[in-house]
């Protein structure tokens, strides 16, 4: 499936499918709401919701990756320190 076709499913479609297929990565809270990050089928998709789901938003990139990627770290070298 891909983001598009998963996109285009119902609300209930979309939260059965995280459920059944989904791996769960992190979660946090924004705004009084429990934000919950998933990946499937190759990309990832953010559930919003407090006692219903408010929101469902899948992504590849961008700046919503910005919290889960992290930087590389430079070697140790004698222009470089190392902590």
């Amino acid at each position: 499936m891909t983001i598009a076709e998963y996109a285009k499913l119902s609300t209930d479609e979309q939260t059965g499918l995280l459920k059944k297929s989904g791996i769960f990565i992190d979660s946090y809270t924004e705004n009084k709401a429990l934000v919950m990050i998933y990946w499937i089928y190759g990309f990832y998709v953010e559930l919003t919701h407090t006692s219903t789901v408010i929101e469902i938003i899948p992504y590849k990139r961008g700046y919503r990756m910005t919290d889960l990627e992290t930087e590389p770290q430079p070697a140790c070298s004698l222009e470089v320190a190392c902590a």
